[in-house]
């Protein structure tokens, strides 16, 4: 190869390198779906507990890892359902300045709490109250299911404080999707066989890791997409099984701890522990003549202790349950052991006849 076509090829692959990445595909139809049941349900709720006034205008920074500001889009519906008051922050003569100032990217999103000199340049903003953003920490679709998760927080213009946050998480099932029923309908017996398992598990997971020797205490926040904080209690009591003491300050999220003891340092345990329930539900298949019932069981979460000073990760781990369990109609199978017997009877005495000396 000459030099001209050499310096070409150099010049082409450096261009190349150069150019920006392609934006992102927009959300599947599923995971819109999923993303807008995650923010009308939950965090509907969570924002009209907010305690603030009527007259508190919201407004929407930014949301990491959104697509086509849809996420955003359905946050603003949220609020408003929330009964609360949206702006578009665009409307402040400031806001692109303050924006720009900020630095606001993809990267500052990441990293989950606004840090106090990044709030010091939110003070000029008039046209808002209070600041939303977040990030997307999950977005999995498997076969007809779809597996998202949400970092949101809230931020106050004037006062600089975190006022709301949490982590919410939602599975959403494609329409006509076999769809697992809830726990709260299984069977007695078979929860608390799966309750011990899955504390079992945890429980070891715990004992060995080594780092968990540096904290005394944790203070627990419930897994996001738990119902009925069924695997939140599995980890509560898995926990207290150990050599760790669990404290219950009824913090909603990671996020709200982390503002809490920032401010509070002394109300702190010494880690918080958090997570997030990937999988939870079951499926039934009767059996030949309704004699028994299969019961598959889906138990997926995913936990993790975090120091409270240095924000550092000790111990993490995705606890699973996939069994299958059997419940015996009992009263059918007698039923058919009488019947068996009295046909069996009923043989029993025809062959005697047949066979009688004449």
């Amino acid at each position: 190869m000459n030099k001209t076509l050499l310096f070409a090829a150099l010049a082409a692959a450096t261009l190349s390198l150069r150019a920006p990445a392609a934006a992102s595909a927009p959300f599947s139809e599923d995971e819109r779906q999923a993303f807008a049941a995650a923010t009308q349900g939950d965090v509907v709720s969570s924002l009209k507990a907010l305690d603030l006034p009527a007259s508190t205008r919201f407004s929407v920074l930014g949301i990491a890892g959104d697509r086509d500001a849809a996420i955003a889009g359905y946050l603003k519906i949220a609020v408003t359902d929330a009964g609360k008051t949206y702006v578009e922050g665009r409307e402040d003569p400031m806001w692109d300045a303050v924006v720009k100032e900020l630095g606001w990217d993809e990267q500052k999103a990441e990293a989950g709490l606004l840090d106090p000199k990044t709030i010091d340049k939110i003070g000029s903003l008039q046209a808002t109250d209070v600041l939303l953003y977040g990030t997307v920490r999950a977005c999995a679709k498997t076969e007809n299911r779809v597996f998202v998760e949400l970092e949101l927080h809230a931020t106050e213009v004037k006062t600089k404080k975190h006022v709301w946050g949490g982590l919410f998480a939602k599975r959403w099932y494609a329409p006509g999707a076999d769809v697992p029923k809830g726990l709260s309908e299984l069977p007695t017996a078979v929860r608390d066989q799966l309750k011990r398992e899955a504390t079992a598990a945890l429980v070891e997971s715990l004992k060995a890791q080594p780092k968990l020797s540096l904290v005394k205490s944790v203070v627990l926040t419930p897994l996001a997409g738990d119902d009925d904080r069924y695997c939140t209690y599995i980890l509560r009591d898995g926990i207290v099984r150990t050599d760790l003491t669990a404290k219950e300050l009824d913090l909603a999220s990671l996020q709200g701890a982390r503002a809490t003891f920032r401010d509070v340092p002394a109300a702190a345990g010494d880690a918080v522990v958090y997570g997030a329930v990937r999988q939870l539900g079951w499926y039934d298949t009767p059996g030949p003549l309704d004699l028994f019932t299969k019961i598959d069981v889906q138990v997926d979460f995913q936990a993790a202790i975090e120091r409270n000073d240095t924000h550092d990760v000790l111990w993490s781990d995705t606890i699973q349950s996939f069994d299958a369990f059997y419940v015996w109609n009992w009263a059918k199978i007698a039923l058919l052991c009488v019947g068996a017997l009295v046909v069996l009877a009923l043989v029993g005495k025809f062959l005697k006849a047949v066979t009688r000396v004449r």
